[in-house]
């Protein structure tokens, strides 16, 4: 298996007409006002492609979400190539808390081992220094 890319977005819309895929607002960071809160909406979407000696047509995987060294989110999701070489695995997501800064990562895992991952960086924004006038 040759895995092409993991990226974590606002939305990701498919069109079923050219089977075209857009990333809204790919997220690389992530400006945080205050802990706890709440990221409304998240798109992951992983771009897969089958070699010559994977057999069959379906895949489990496993999509974790993390922040910093605590896991949040773990789930088994399965892919169905449909006799084609390539396919998209996308997870919508809706409510991730965010409850510390730090990094966020999403991990694509097959048998146990990451095969692709995406870290964001969180932060608070940086405060204007005030300076005293003499």
């Amino acid at each position: 298996m040759i895995y092409r890319s993991l990226s974590v977005c606002e939305n990701a819309i498919l069109d079923a007409r050219t089977n075209n895929i857009s990333l809204i607002n790919i997220i690389e960071e992530i400006q945080i006002m205050g802990f706890p809160t709440l990221l409304p909406h998240l798109s992951i979407v992983a771009q897969l492609q089958k070699e010559p000696i994977d057999n069959g047509d379906q895949f489990v995987f496993e999509i974790r979400i993390r922040i910093n060294q605590r896991q949040l989110f773990a789930q088994p999701v399965t892919t169905n190539f449909m006799g084609r070489p390539k396919n998209r695995l996308i997870l919508d997501m809706n409510g991730v808390p965010i409850t510390e800064s730090g990094s966020l990562i999403v991990e694509l895992v097959r048998d146990g081992t990451v095969v692709l991952s995406s870290s964001i960086e969180m932060r608070l924004p940086e405060r204007p220094q005030v300076t005293q006038a003499q």
